[in-house]
């Protein structure tokens, strides 16, 4: 019966036919399933605040689904936090690039282009941030440390005041906000937030430094020996300390205990040559 033998090939080839269509069905409902749980579980990491299995589980979900601009924004978000400057950029451009409506806030590209040292075009996304929202302390903050790094104290102190007068209590905005005027030579102005900063916190070695530094640029030698003492006392085997309060000692001609600092600081390893 070749009829009833070709109507059986037929049919075993319609079922083989439909048995791979149903196999393939269900192994990318598979691989869907499992992209969605990774991204879900990426999610869940960023909130736990785990960046770096984030980025993992979200890896997979990209590689699963390459052209998804939502994976790839919510992965770009990790990558800031992980200060991975490069992969970050490239996360939000990839986004910007295939979904130009999409609109993702200044202050993430500020953040990306800040991690890769693109620091004049992160500077125009902070202050386009800021325009949106002038009483943020964080993009004041953000700003600030961007123009630090691209040493423009003069701007940064102002963004350490706005951020001060937001938060007055942040000793942190006065440390920060005194480095820079010591970079500008400022040195006056440098005292008083140093001052505050010694007095919420006594035993902080580098505001001690930073106030003898600037006390030695305004020749009041005694009261930069005082701190310098006072560092050292702190941390009684860092040779520059010693090196620098010679310098001050020299000034105001105690040659003898200028000479003794200087032989101790060449004992604890620093060499230098004055």
């Amino acid at each position: 019966m070749p009829g009833n033998t070709i109507q059986k090939r037929c049919l075993l080839t319609l079922c083989l036919a439909f048995g791979l269509v149903g196999m393939a069905s269900t192994r990318q409902a598979c691989a869907t399933e499992t992209e969605s749980a990774e991204f879900l579980r990426g999610e869940a990491c960023i909130k736990a605040k785990q960046y770096i299995s984030a980025v993992r589980h979200l890896n997979i979900a990209i590689n699963a689904e390459p052209d998804s601009v939502h994976y790839h924004y919510v992965r770009g978000i990790a990558y800031l936090q992980l200060k991975c400057s490069e992969e970050a950029l490239y996360d939000l451009q990839f986004c910007h690039k295939h979904a130009p409506g999409l609109v993702i806030e200044a202050k993430y590209w500020a953040q990306a282009y800040r991690a890769a040292g693109q620091f004049e075009e992160s500077i125009k996304q902070w202050d386009e941030a800021i325009k949106a929202d002038p009483n943020s302390l964080d993009l004041y903050y953000g700003r600030a440390q961007t123009l630090v790094e691209d040493e423009n104290y003069a701007r940064a102190v102002d963004d350490y005041s706005a951020a001060i007068k937001l938060d007055p209590a942040n000793q942190r905005f006065y440390k920060e906000r005194a480095q820079c005027y010591v970079q500008l030579k400022q040195f006056d102005k440098a005292l008083p937030d140093l001052n505050q900063t010694i007095e919420k916190d006594s035993n902080n070695i580098e505001a001690f430094l930073h106030r003898a530094l600037c006390y030695v640029a305004m020749a009041k030698y005694k009261e930069a020996i005082n701190d310098y003492n006072r560092a050292i006392k702190m941390k009684p085997r860092e040779p520059k300390v010693y090196a620098w309060r010679a310098k001050a000692y020299d000034k105001i001609g105690r040659k003898d205990l200028a000479e003794k600092d200087r032989m101790t600081s060449r004992a604890l390893g620093e060499e230098f040559s004055f």
